[in-house]
């Protein structure tokens, strides 16, 4: 299905004025894409400063009012992106690998009990660090290696759904955490309240199998249904061989 290219309604104005007060290079979008407003930055594998940019809008705090999605076109990308609040990182390709990132991360390390309200999705990476606690996903991302989804502290719950990692997934002292129709080579730590729902494998994945009692609670180490329910994954935006924008609506 072709995309309308109907302007759309913009919350805020605030996302390019963030990024130019740190780079003079901030671009909404390259001649002949569509209008997505101010507060979408399109990027192709031929353009300077990507990663000031990405920087330019990564460093916003929680109680900022901008909101910005970073749009990658297909290729190879030698950046680091750092997904901050109210940020979206997407692809555009047709599969995640059409994208490829030299580094995907949510936060530093420590304590990311409030590191809220980002998401990424379609691309792939060799290093992808995502340490989140609530109101975050990543779908459509193929890890070439391990994926961390805590940061050496604290780490208090996310969702991830169609995704690949050909490493572990990283638990360590991730709380909670909800893995749908992914396929994961392995999975380490975990604790109080992983949930395993259309996982390949999900029996060898899981950290013990058994039930820790914190208090007077028990608390399920894991939670593994073999099957998800019938489901069709979130569509998504590609760019084809012509340049033009299309929604792809997976089949259910």
């Amino acid at each position: 299905m072709k995309l309308p290219l109907t302007p759309m309604k913009i919350i805020t104005p605030l996302c390019i004025a963030a990024i130019a007060a740190a780079s003079s290079f901030a671009t909404p979008a390259q001649a002949g894409d569509p209008d997505f407003g101010p507060n979408v930055l399109v990027f192709d594998p031929s353009m300077n400063n990507i990663q000031q940019q990405i920087d330019g809008v990564s460093r916003y705090g929680q109680f900022d009012g901008r909101r910005c999605a970073l749009l990658f076109k297909p290729g190879n990308y030698k950046v680091d992106a750092k997904v901050g609040f109210y940020d979206q990182v997407l692809g555009l390709g047709q599969t995640p690998d059409a994208v490829v990132l030299d580094g995907l991360h949510s936060t530093d390390h420590g304590n990311v009990t409030q590191t809220f309200w980002r998401a990424a999705e379609n691309l792939s990476s060799p290093t992808v660090f995502w340490a989140v606690s609530q109101g975050t996903s990543i779908r459509r991302i193929h890890a070439r290696g391990n994926l961390s989804i805590y940061a050496g502290g604290w780490a208090s719950g996310g969702f991830d759904a169609d995704c690949k990692v050909d490493g572990n997934l990283e638990a360590g002292g991730q709380q909670q955490w909800f893995s749908r129709n992914s396929e994961l080579g392995g999975w380490a730590g975990g604790a109080w309240n992983i949930v395993f729902v259309g996982v390949p494998n999900t029996g060898k994945l899981r950290y013990d199998g058994k039930t820790k009692t914190y208090g007077p609670i028990q608390w399920p180490v894991d939670t593994g249904v073999d099957q998800a329910p019938l489901i069709a994954e979130k569509p998504y935006l590609f760019v084809d061989n012509s340049g033009n924008y299309n929604v792809m609506v997976p089949a259910v």
